[in-house]
């Protein structure tokens, strides 16, 4: 497992196991590196661990890429809009995360290093971008529009992006091979429930009393809206 992967658990209502399964990818990926063969999710593992490559040599410079990088994937502000995952902000916001003292030019050089270094390799890309107007049912607001390089733009209005662009690892696929179409059948026990609100039929109630007789329990406390669950089987078919 790493972080980020997304897990699914299942509980039978009469059951005592909860089942937690992964989902493999179609397309196994790769993020720097990293194996990514599991459905996950992809603002986690980009706030966590993903990083432009060769970052280990300014690691203990306070204001180098490393430590900015640091900061945006703790503070950015994640775009809903994008069709992968962004997280945006301001240049001159960076600064005030930084130790005292730190200056924008000084964040605007480490910005341009990440951005070079992940446009020539690296999964997470960070681009510059500027502040513009856009309209919406919800009112007019300014959205972050990627300008690539800095060029000669006024750093304090400027703003980084940072996406995530996994790449296709080439590895096959770890799900199941397609089997010929028939689903197993299953089966279910039957239980008593408690409804949200109103009362079981006399039929279903009469039941849920048999029922927790056959379990050892005293009829006498269960509460009036408890009901019964008849069992039910599935039965194997061919999948449409």
């Amino acid at each position: 497992m790493f972080t980020g992967i997304r897990l699914t658990a299942s509980w039978s209502v009469d059951g005592y196991f909860i089942e937690v399964r992964s989902t493999p990818l179609a397309e196994p990926l790769d993020c720097d590196g990293i194996p990514l063969d599991y459905d996950f999710d992809e603002t986690v593992v980009l706030r966590s661990w993903g990083s432009p490559t060769d970052l280990d040599t300014e690691l203990d410079d306070p204001v180098g890429p490393a430590a900015v990088l640091r900061v945006l994937r703790r503070a950015g502000r994640r775009l809903p809009e994008s069709p992968r995952a962004c997280l945006v902000m301001g240049a001159a916001e960076i600064v005030r995360y930084l130790p005292a003292g730190s200056t924008l030019d000084q964040v605007a050089v480490a910005i341009d290093t990440l951005t070079f270094r992940s446009s020539v390799a690296g999964s997470v890309v960070a681009q510059w971008a500027t502040w513009e107007w856009t309209s919406s049912p919800d009112g007019n607001w300014r959205t972050p529009v990627t300008t690539g390089a800095r060029r000669d733009l006024d750093v304090t209005k400027l703003a980084v992006m940072l996406s995530l662009a996994p790449k296709s690892s080439g590895r096959p696929s770890l799900l199941p091979p397609v089997t010929s179409g028939v689903v197993a059948g299953s089966a279910r026990r039957d239980y008593t429930r408690l409804l949200s609100s109103g009362t079981p039929s006399a039929h279903n109630r009469q039941k849920a009393l048999e029922f927790a007789r056959s379990q050892g329990i005293d009829p006498s406390t269960l509460h009036p809206r408890m009901t019964y669950v008849r069992p039910a089987t599935v039965r194997p078919h061919r999948r449409k």
